[in-house]
Parts: structure tokens; sequence; C-alpha cells
């Protein structure tokens, strides 16, 4: 059995918050929290509580409120708890915990004084819904209801102790309950409508972002005009403290540069001057857009990032306007890309903070030193580069238009396809590209061996016949030979070719599991080797190194033979999945599983080790 080294890796990352200088930054059993931009974190853990809420009153005071891993069995409800810090985060205890029911739109004003939703687990039956406003006053041990309008959304916001808006909802008798904005000046105790919607209360909710106790903004939800791909309320503004609203932007028709269609689903603003605010956009579970949507002229224009990127951002925050920090994962994947972006410059160019750079589709390297990687769990066309083995790595480029997903590299020279058949080319190390004629179908394989000489392997798919077509160029990729075509079954798994006459084809058989097949003359014709069970739908990838030695990614094992397929060698990886296999020796050699890890080996892969070189830590606890 091979022996598999990692660091552990916190994430996914599910709550994010700024206090001054710091950032807060919680998931399963885990909260961290750097004051250097994301160079070195205090990270803490949490005993079972995965984190969702994060917030604080203060540089000392902060409150993590979450579920406990494991204890949402049905039929008993999930339990929650609030564990609070006195110390800036070096410790969190717990303040109390929710058997029945939970808590959301969590705010502290003080160390002692704090607001929040409180809402049964259960179904709720209720047309105005059942959740209420509740209050602490100790910190968040005790929390009492509070005389208000039913809470619709997370619109909450306290200035302080006595004054706060929130969106809700009251209903008198026969009339019709629709979503309003309500304010109180003491504590709660009464609440006075300020803006009233024709938006009905079981279709809407909104949520409230301040910037001062003048400066207010109000995103009201209306579900008639949802679908799947998206759902954009009307954006209302108020500059006198809520006494007037005027709307700025109507439903489903935002002023918005840069916007696709589908258009996701808004979350909570954050705004930090009457001119500077921040959306963050989910994509939602259908053919929705993400991305991070930011303004600088309170919110009658906006600007939108990251929606090309597969952006599904869940939350943003920030302190000064300036830093803006955000979280989220790649639509359509699973959690395992989720990431911590940071803006410096208020939101027009965005970074990678965790984790740490890293390739996460595929690598191809030089020598043992310099390679070259693509993909990043917040953009799939990043292209990336390492000096060291692959400890650290650089972001050196990026494409755009789609996501690569092979790659190869000859000195300063690489080249890319992608699953729409697109090839490109760069002569500079990954920074700049250039479209070369493309293939007619998914590139599954691109393999060069010079700077003129290489290997195309397309899947093509036609009256539910696939079968794999081979082609070569001898002039760097601008014209390519006569293709040879191969029946690849039910499936074409994996491609590899040494040169440009020995390759190897892993196809996939329906009801005889995976074949393995060789070629010693271009793809004119195959050899079989051998025929691997059939172990569910995992990723199969493979590497030839010479026409003797290759290796095979099968689920959670790698094969390897050091005699063209005579005989193969078997390893089990545990819960590794290699998606891509690079060697540049018979004992060197690159693996990118499929949740994005990249390992090395210097044993032909008998032994693996993580390479990437995390964030330092410091464990608390």
């Amino acid at each position: 059995m091979a022996t598999v080294a990692a660091p552990p890796a916190p994430g996914p990352y599910t709550a994010l918050a700024v206090s001054g200088s710091t950032v807060w930054v919680g998931g399963p059993g885990f909260v961290a929290d750097s004051a250097n931009g994301g160079a070195s974190w205090t990270t803490d853990g949490l005993a079972g509580t995965g984190a969702s809420d994060i917030t604080f009153s203060d540089s000392t005071h902060g409150w993590l409120y979450g579920t406990m891993i494991g204890s949402c069995v049905s039929p008993s409800p999930c339990e929650n708890v609030l564990l609070a810090t006195t110390n800036g985060g070096r410790s969190w205890l717990p303040r109390a915990t929710f058997k029945h029911d939970s808590l959301s739109a969590i705010q502290f004003v003080s160390p002692t004084t704090g607001y929040a939703e409180r809402s049964p687990e259960a179904p709720c039956k209720q047309p105005t819904g059942c959740a209420r406003l509740v209050r602490t006053t100790d910190g968040g041990r005790t929390w009492l209801p509070v005389p208000a309008p039913t809470p619709a959304g997370s619109g909450l916001h306290f200035a302080d102790a006595n004054h706060g808006w929130m969106v809700g909802a009251r209903c008198a008798g026969s009339t019709p309950c629709h979503i309003g904005i309500y304010v109180t000046a003491d504590g709660g105790a009464a609440w006075t409508e300020q803006l009233a919607t024709n938006v009905p209360v079981d279709q809407g909710g909104g949520t409230l972002a301040f910037a001062g106790p003048a400066h207010g903004w109000a995103l009201i939800d209306d579900t008639a005009y949802c679908s799947m791909g998206g759902c954009w309320g009307a954006l209302y503004r108020t500059t006198n403290g809520g006494r007037t609203w005027s709307q700025l932007q109507p439903v489903d028709r935002w002023h918005m540069t840069a916007i696709d269609t589908p258009p996701g689903f808004p979350g909570q603003p954050a705004f930090t001057s009457a001119q500077a605010g921040w959306i963050p956009i989910d994509a939602g579970a259908g053919p929705g857009v993400g991305g991070v949507a930011w303004t600088v002229d309170g919110g009658r224009t906006w600007t939108r990032a990251g929606q090309r990127r597969l952006w599904d951002i869940h939350a943003v925050a920030t302190s000064d306007g300036s830093t803006v920090w955000a979280i989220g994962d790649r639509h359509g994947d699973e959690p395992t890309t989720s990431y911590l972006i940071r803006s410096t410059d208020g939101g027009g160019t965005w970074a990678q903070v965790l984790p740490a750079l890293s390739p996460l589709t595929t690598v191809d390297f030089i020598d043992a030193a310099h390679g070259y990687g693509i993909g990043l769990p917040s953009d799939p066309g990043a292209v990336l580069a390492t000096a060291d083995g692959g400890h650290a790595w650089r972001l050196v480029g990026r494409i755009t238009g789609g996501a690569p997903t092979t790659a190869s590299f000859v000195g300063r020279r690489g080249w890319v396809g992608d699953a729409s058949g697109r090839i490109l080319r760069s002569a500079d190390g990954g920074h700049t590209w250039i479209p070369l004629p493309p293939a007619p179908d998914p590139v599954v394989d691109l393999r060069f061996f010079s700077a003129t000489h290489g290997v195309r392997i397309t899947s093509h798919l036609a009256a539910g016949v696939q079968t794999a077509e081979i082609a070569a160029t001898t002039n760097g990729g601008e014209t390519w030979s006569a293709t040879h075509t191969v029946p690849a079954g039910a499936q074409l798994a994996a491609a590899a070719f040494a040169d440009p006459m020995h390759g190897l084809l892993v196809t996939l058989q329906t009801g005889s599991g995976y074949l393995l097949r060789r070629t010693t003359d271009g793809g004119a014709t195959w050899t079989q080797l051998a025929r691997l069970p059939l172990q569910g739908y995992a990723q199969r990838s493979a590497f030839l190194l010479s026409p003797s030695v290759g290796w095979v990614g099968d689920g959670s094992r790698i094969l390897a033979t050091t005699d063209g397929g005579a005989r193969w060698t078997a390893r089990a990886l545990g819960s590794y999945t290699p998606q891509a296999l690079d060697f540049i020796s018979p004992r060197t050699g690159w693996m990118v599983d499929t949740a994005g890890t990249l390992l090395a080996t210097t044993d032909g892969g008998a032994t693996w080790r993580a390479t990437v070189d995390q964030p330092p830590t410091i464990q608390t606890h």
C-alpha cells in the first residue's frame, strides 16, 4: 500500500468577519484569524462545531454561531451553539445552545447587548412566518423575545442598543401582509413603519446594510421575479436614517456592468460609506451566475466581478472599504473548491488567499524544480508556475473563456486544450496565450515532445458511439495530421503518449470494466494490455514516460508498469483519487487528486507526500 502524507487543510470556508485589520474565517471544526493579510494564521479548533456566522462588537469581543457537526439526524432537530471570545479569539467558550430553534442575522452592538432572529427548526405554518426578534443583554447567555414585527429575511441592523431597523411584516385582521422596513428608538419596545412595499410576506424578504446612522440600503426580494437562475430584488436607499427611502434599482433590472444572465442570487450587502458597497452573489443550484458586485456611487450603478470565473460567493466583509474579503466556492463543483479571496483596491482585482496557490486541474513539470499548473478554486483559467518542485506557486497568467483540462510545456513554450476543443499556445511561460486551430471535439489529452512535435487525443460522440481521435502536429499545433479513429466503448477515460508513436488508452467497456490498450505506430493500430475491474465511476488518469514506463490512476489506487504494460503493480492511495499524473523520470512524479491536492513521489509512486506549503499557522488549542 502506498504511503500518502498531507497536512490538514481547513475548509470549506463557511463564515467570514472583519474586525479592524483582522480577518476571521470559519468552517467545520475550526476558526482562524489573520492580521497580516493572510500571510500567517492563528487557528482554533471548535470541538465539532460547524461555523456559520462570526460577528464582533470590537477587536476583543466576538461571537461565533454554528451547528454541532453530526447533530442533524432526523427526526431529532439540529443542535446549535453560540460561542464567545473576550480576548480577540485566543479562546472561544460556549455561551448558549439551541436545540429546537436557530439564530440568524446575529449582531452585537456592545460586549453585552446583541440582537438576532430566532426561528424554530420545525416547519412553520404561520402566514407571516414563525421567526421572531430576540435580544440579549448578558453577552449571549440568554435571549428574550422583543415585541417587534415578524422578521422577513435577514434584514436587521442596530446602530446602538436602542436604535435599529429591520425588514419585517405586520398583519392586522383581513389587511394583506406586505414586507416593510421598521425602525425603533427604544431597543425594540416600539416600532414604526418607514417603508411599505407591495411585496406579499409569503413571497418576499430582505436584507439591510448601514454605513453610519444616516445612510442605509435595503434589498427587498420578491419571489414573483425569481427563477432557478436568479432572484434580484429592488434596492432602496435612505440618507436620513430611514425617514424617507428612495428606490435605486428596480426588481431584476439593475444598472450593472458585466452582468450575465441568469443573474444569480444576491446576499447580504456591506457598505462602509455613503458611496462604497459590495454584494456577494450566489450562483445557486441551477444555471445562475455568481460573483461580487460593488458600487462607488451609493448604489446607483454597479460593477460585477468573477461571474466568468465560476464564482459562487457566499459572503463579503470589509472594515475600511479598500481591503475587501469574500468566501465562496466553484459553481457546480464539490466543496473542496472553497476559497477565501481578497481585494486591496475596493473590488477591482481579487487574489486567492486560502487555500495556498496550487494547481487544481493538471500539472506539467519541466524538471525536478520547474513546472506549470492549471486552475485554482477561485479561477479555473489560472496559469501557475513553480521553481521549487511544487512547494510554492505563483500566478503567471490566466486563460479566459473556458477551463483548460490538459496542458503540456516544453521549456517556456506551452499548450492547453479544453472540453470545447479550443487549443492555445504560449511562448513566454504562460503569461500570454494565442489561439491555434481548434480541435473538432473535446480535447482529452495534449502532449508536446518538442517545440514542433506533439499529439492530441480528442473524444468524438456520434449516434451514441464514442471514438478516440488521435492527431499529430509537426509545426507546434498550426496544423494537424489525418486522424486515427479508435473505438472507445462507453467512455474514453484517459489517454497518454510518450512520443509520437507510443501511446496508451484507457476506455470503459460496458459491463466488462476498463480496457487498457497500447499503440506503437501513432494510433493506427492498438494492442490490448489488460482489463481493470469496474469500481463505480472513479476517476481514471494515465501518464506514459517512455514506451516501457507508465502509470495509470485507477480510482483510489495507482498502477505502474516498467515493461510496456505486460505487467502492472498496484498500490493503494487511501482517500486520494488521481485526476492528473506527471513524471519526469521513473522515480520522480506528481499527482493532482480530484480534491485538488498536489502530491509528489520520489520512488515511482510507492509513497506520496503533499507538496504545497500552506500559510504558517499557530494552533491555539
